[in-house]
């Protein structure tokens, strides 16, 4: 009887050891798994982190560039625009100015006073000359502007292109011009009355203010 009490406190015994032991590895197994979760959501934390601040690095890497590249910019604008406005005041850059053109045509005409001059405008168009090929992006315009006026001597038509040129209406460019002689061959020159008779073309010369744009984005 008294082995069998013995026999019955130890199987007792060793149930309560199990559960201690089975409650010590659910303990361990549930601590061990709570761990490697809070390891994982560690390392995914940091990963998530790690790259908000590479995106936040990126902008700000972005940030700086358009910073220093606006800062380029308005050191280019401060640069180039007064010439800029300077084309705009000297009838280059915007619509034409025929009006002003003749104007200043008739104002020379007087104050040099030179013998009767006739003139026609012809309708404007695109031009692109040699020495502007390298800027394809620039639509250059010309009108052609036709004169006929008789002369004392050859250098009537110079003094009244040169003068034309020392006002700034607009540039210009003298592409052709014929000369012939008015007075019959042995008979001396009157200084009253013309010798001389030229036909000559001037090509005034505009850029649209778009495209003027453009090229001060060329120039810089």
């Amino acid at each position: 009887m008294t082995l069998d009490n013995s026999a019955s406190q130890k199987l007792l015994l060793a149930r309560a050891d199990w559960r201690k032991i089975k409650m010590a590895l659910v303990t361990i197994v549930t601590v061990s798994i709570v761990l490697t979760l809070l390891i994982l959501f560690a390392h995914n934390y940091s990963a998530r982190q790690k790259n908000i601040l590479q995106k936040q690095q990126g902008k700000l890497n972005l940030a700086r560039q358009n910073c220093q590249f606006s800062g380029l910019e308005s050191e280019g604008i401060a640069e180039y625009l007064p010439k800029y406005n300077a084309l705009i005041q000297q009838g280059f850059v915007g619509e034409e100015r025929r009006i002003d053109w003749i104007a200043a045509l008739h104002a020379q005409h007087k104050a040099h006073k030179l013998f009767d001059i006739k003139y026609g405008i012809r309708p404007q168009e695109n031009y692109q000359p040699s020495f502007a090929e390298k800027f394809s992006a620039i639509v250059l315009h010309r009108s052609v502007m036709t004169l006929d006026l008789d002369m004392l001597h050859e250098f009537d038509i110079l003094l009244l292109t040169e003068s034309l040129a020392s006002k700034k209406i607009a540039p210009f460019m003298l592409h052709d011009c014929e000369i012939i002689r008015r007075d019959k061959a042995g008979e001396l020159a009157n200084p009253m009355t013309a010798n001389l008779h030229a036909k000559c073309e001037l090509d005034w010369l505009t850029i649209d203010e778009p495209v003027a744009s453009k090229f001060l984005a060329i120039a810089q």
